[in-house]
């Protein structure tokens, strides 16, 4: 059974959510997470869900359609320890982390649960069939509506493609900030409950690539592990002392 991390939910709302710079964080347990996603399917007004991380946040900084998806998303939960380490600085607590994994396997247990289905949109065919194929083995009786991968340009095809197979809920794993454009420009044409970016973790899902190990997940290194086995992140990975900086300079002049 996958463990989520508990929480002290305090925040600005009576949801319990901060925000941090303009962004606003849903800080959620695994439980009100799930209730939360219940009372959207119940609501029937499909939903984007976001997994913040710091170089997600970074990104906002330069981009307003970023800044506004995560001002504006349904439900956003943190999937990094430099965002737990913001909301530490501005709140004085340590929030739950919910990692891209953790979330797509807790997704599919309770998904099998209540009937829901799932496409799995994104990377190479081989990935997305098999992440799909190895959570049915561990989740028996999820319901998989389809898969497509991430390299066809028809969009309006793929959106077709998802809406008529009838899904709940699309994973999409085209890297970010890609994945949550796609997902805000196409929301209400998908006929999904709800969306959610997973970045790589169909690569990790499908075996293609191995998962951190487990000291290093609590440590909220998992990007370490990442770069260790694709080097060509260098780039994105350069960005975080500068995100770690800009944390401390937002904190000292009290606009975190």
């Amino acid at each position: 059974m996958t463990r989520f991390l508990s929480v002290r939910t305090r925040g600005d709302e009576k949801d319990g959510s901060v925000h941090i710079h303009g962004c606003r964080i849903t800080c959620l347990d695994r439980e009100t997470f799930f209730a939360d996603l219940e009372k959207v399917f119940a609501k029937g007004v499909p939903v984007q869900i976001v997994t913040v991380n710091s170089l997600m946040l970074e990104e906002s900084l330069r981009d307003r359609e970023m800044e506004n998806i995560l001002r504006e998303s349904g439900i956003s939960v943190i999937d990094s320890a430099g965002i737990q380490f913001a909301v530490f600085l501005k709140y004085g607590f340590w929030p739950a982390r919910l990692p891209g994994i953790d979330l797509i396997r807790g997704l599919a247990d309770w998904g099998r649960k209540k009937g829901i289905s799932f496409f799995f949109f994104g990377g190479k065919e081989r990935s997305s069939r098999l992440a799909s194929e190895r959570l049915r083995t561990d989740f028996p009786g999820l319901r998989i509506a389809g898969q497509a991968d991430g390299y066809s340009e028809d969009e309006e095809k793929t959106v077709e493609k998802i809406r008529r197979s009838g899904a709940d809920i699309l994973l999409a794993g085209l890297e970010m900030p890609r994945q949550e454009k796609w997902i805000r420009r196409n929301l209400h044409r998908l006929g999904v409950k709800a969306a959610i970016g997973v970045g790589g973790s169909f690569d990790v899902l499908s075996g293609a690539l191995p998962r951190s190990p487990y000291f290093l997940r609590q440590m909220g290194l998992e990007w370490l592990y990442r770069f260790l086995l694709e080097p060509w992140r260098l780039g994105r990975i350069a960005r975080l002392p500068v995100f770690l900086t800009r944390l401390f300079y937002w904190s000292f002049k009290k606009c975190l």
